[in-house]
């Protein structure tokens, strides 16, 4: 997004750091999902939505050698949490994640859009 047509707000949502809390919003969605279905014991499901975390910096060094982003912020998730790290990103793609991910930013700047208007 080019500074210079967006407000604050806006540009709030189209930056690295949100993209990623959206990815990960959008990985514990699918792990309650699994928990829901019976894939996933609630104990690891609770230690997922709980612990799992990130660093934007180490994304960065990550995805030096990975050349993916997607991949660079998962293996970045699982060192934060444990043994059910291997519950993490289970089941899905990269393009699952990122484009449930860009549905939710898209709808998130309309909601701007709409606000402003």
């Amino acid at each position: 997004m080019l500074e210079r047509y967006a407000n604050e707000e806006m540009k709030a949502l189209w930056n690295e750091q949100t993209k990623f809390e959206t990815y990960l919003e959008v990985e514990k969605a699918v792990v309650r999902a699994w928990n829901k279905l019976g894939q996933i014991q609630d104990s690891d499901c609770e230690k997922i939505c709980s612990k799992a975390a990130f660093n934007l910096e180490r994304i960065k060094e990550i995805e030096k050698t990975t050349k993916h982003d997607l991949i660079a912020f998962t293996t970045c998730v699982a060192e934060s949490l444990g043994e059910e790290s291997r519950f993490f990103h289970y089941g899905i793609t990269s393009s699952d994640c990122i484009d449930t991910a860009m549905a939710l930013l898209m709808t998130k700047s309309l909601k701007l859009i709409q606000k402003g208007v």
